[in-house]
């Protein structure tokens, strides 16, 4: 007996949400998230508290963005990397701001709802598809590397120090590094 196409999507997601949000397939899971809670303009329900109501979203952007807005206002002019990049919330802040941004992630799906979200605000930014464990740029390139959110997921302590490392590695001298997490 096969499923129909809808069966089969209540079936992954049901698969996912018994796994927990995030287990040792980021990159499926990710692909997942923005398909099913990415409809906003800006997709909040995908990258912050996957399914978790408009009002916790919406207040956990403010913290967030609380948290970063001196970095954000001294962005102008600098070289950012924001790693993780998601639906490209952070990249558009920076760019915002006057900083050249590129922006990366591992999701094909998040990728496009980025470029999507720097074409409709008027922003430059650029994507690129990459994982942190690996960064395809020289040594000392950027004034400030941005990682929100996204150290959390990796569930493989020699990728974890593998991220860091290379995070470390793109930053200038005297550059910033900034690494966040959800408060919660």
């Amino acid at each position: 007996m096969s499923l129909s196409k809808k069966s089969k999507e209540e079936l992954n997601e049901n698969e996912f949400l018994s796994r927990g949000r995030y287990d040792s397939d980021s990159k499926a899971y990710w692909n997942w998230a923005i398909k099913r809670f990415g409809d906003s303009k800006d997709a909040l329900n995908a990258i912050l508290h996957c399914g978790g109501t408009l009002e916790y979203n919406i207040y956990m952007d403010f913290i967030q963005k609380r948290a970063l807005s001196k970095f954000i206002k001294k962005s102008n002019g600098k070289d950012v990397l924001d790693v993780g990049c998601g639906v490209g919330r952070w990249s558009l802040l920076f760019a915002g701001s006057g900083a050249r941004v590129i922006g990366i992630d591992f999701s094909d799906e998040m990728l496009k709802v980025a470029e999507r979200n720097a074409k409709l605000s008027g922003c430059k930014c650029k994507f690129l598809k990459m994982n942190v464990v690996n960064l395809d740029f020289s040594d000392d390139s950027f004034d400030l590397v941005n990682c929100a959110i996204v150290l959390m997921h990796i569930k493989n302590n020699e990728d974890f120090k593998k991220s860091l490392q290379e995070m470390i590695r793109v930053t200038k001298p005297g550059g910033i590094l900034l690494l966040s997490k959800s408060p919660l």
